[in-house]
Formats: C-alpha cells, structure tokens, sequence
C-alpha cells in the first residue's frame, strides 16, 4: 500500500505557514488590508490588479526574509500590495479547502517539499 497524505493535512499545514508568515499584525491581519481587498473586490478591481506581476516578487521577498525583515517589509508596503498578498493567501486557502472536501489524497512520495508547494500555490505556478 502505498503512503499518502490527505489534502485536509496539506491544509491544515498551510495555515500553519501562512498564519507565522504573512497573518502577523504588521502583514496581512492589518485592519485596514482587509479594509482595502473588499474595496478592491467591491470596485472590481481585484480582477485586474491580480495580474500584477509585482506581487510575485513581493511574496517572493517575503518568504526568503527572516522574521524581522518580513516586519519591517510589512512596514514599509503599501495596503493596496498587502492586499493583494492577502488576496493570493485566501485563494491558496481556498485551493486547498476544497481538494480537501473532495477527500484528495496524494501519494507521499509525490509531494515536494511542503515549504516549495505552498511557495508554488502563493505564486499561482502549480502545473495540474
């Protein structure tokens, strides 16, 4: 028999991941990036401002810095780019909630690195 792991554990990592990195009080759980998603979805402008390859580096430049520069970089970026870093958490979130409810599981030895997926899931590279 072959080892797996379910999409509900892949999950349930992510969130771990993405809460330490980006779901801290100066990144993305700030009040007023929230505040700014629903102005960009509301304004339809979320649909647009996704393609925003700026973003990619931005995630990038996160997920390499250490905890501090992250702070400090969170400090320094505009709302608007939070939210839309915000914007590519929910949609990896979303990914994985519904593989999750479909009850997916993958072979274990088909899983890269949980760190390398989830930075694939943020940048929107994942090949199906």
């Amino acid at each position: 028999m072959v080892a797996t792991i379910s999409a509900r554990e892949i999950a349930e990592a992510y969130t771990a991941f993405i809460t330490e990195i980006f779901m801290t009080p100066e990144g993305c759980s700030r009040p007023d990036v929230d505040t700014e998603l629903i102005r960009l979805e509301d304004s339809g402008e979320l649909v647009q401002a996704r393609k925003d390859t700026h973003i990619d580096s931005l995630i990038d430049e996160i997920l390499r810095g250490t905890p501090e520069a992250r702070r400090q970089l969170f400090l320094q970026t505009d709302t608007r780019l939070l939210a839309l870093v915000y914007d590519r958490v929910l949609c990896g979130s979303n990914t994985l909630i519904k593989a999750a409810q479909k009850g997916i599981k993958i072979p274990s030895a088909d899983v890269p690195i949980l760190t390398d997926f989830f930075r694939s899931l943020l940048l929107q590279r994942l090949k199906p």
